[in-house]
């Protein structure tokens, strides 16, 4: 899923959202520095009708698990790029991060990553800099990418609904072959506790 420590809202998307990213060099997922971003210090925060809104964009990445395929996506920069990310712990690119804190004290989060550089491999991992440094990806390209999550702090108000879409065109690594990437995540928590069955695709053609 934080190199700063900006309103609650945007430091609980980029923990979310860059912890696999940035956590090799970087602090736990629950804490923050106390250095600001000047990107989030630039973005735009508000109260509209009782809500906090924060609107903005900021360094960061977005990473998911295909268990079945047994695949790792990740949107928001190259394979080259992975070695200087775990180094600095900071991501090359930026993502648009809009977060609502309503009044009943839920948060709403949607992160959005626009025309980015996308890779896939055929390895299932949470820790990209301990595990694919070094590992040859399946395929490589540019994907569009968004996050959402309608409950981010589980307030138990209601059904919660988290996770990720991306689509992209990138290349087989081993064929130089073009394929189309068609991604999906999402996971639903009913009030009463059910748990929907997740669906988790990474799906090259």
């Amino acid at each position: 899923m934080p190199q700063f420590a900006p309103s609650p809202a945007a430091g609980a998307a980029l923990l979310a959202l860059m912890v696999a990213i940035t956590a090799c060099e970087q602090p736990a997922p629950t804490s923050t520095l106390d250095t600001p971003s000047p990107h989030v210090a630039l973005a735009q925060s508000a109260r509209t009708d009782g809500a906090f809104v924060f609107h903005g964009r900021v360094p960061g990445a977005l990473l998911m698990i295909d268990f079945d395929r047994e695949r790792t996506l990740i949107v928001g920069h190259t394979v080259a790029q992975l070695a200087d990310i775990c180094t600095t712990g900071v991501p090359p690119e930026e993502v648009t991060e809009h977060d609502v804190f309503a009044p009943n004290g839920v948060l709403h989060l949607l992160v959005r990553a626009e025309a980015l550089p996308a890779v896939v491999w055929s390895v299932l991992s949470f820790d990209p800099c301990g595990e694919l440094q070094g590992v040859t990806p399946l395929a490589e390209g540019v994907a569009h990418a968004v996050y959402t999550d309608n409950d981010y702090f589980d307030s138990n108000k209601g059904a919660g609904s988290f996770g990720l879409t991306a689509q992209g065109r990138l290349t087989e690594t081993a064929t130089g072959r073009p394929v189309k990437l068609d991604a999906k995540f999402r996971n639903v928590f009913l009030p009463d506790g059910t748990i929907k069955l997740p669906v988790i695709d990474i799906i090259l053609r």
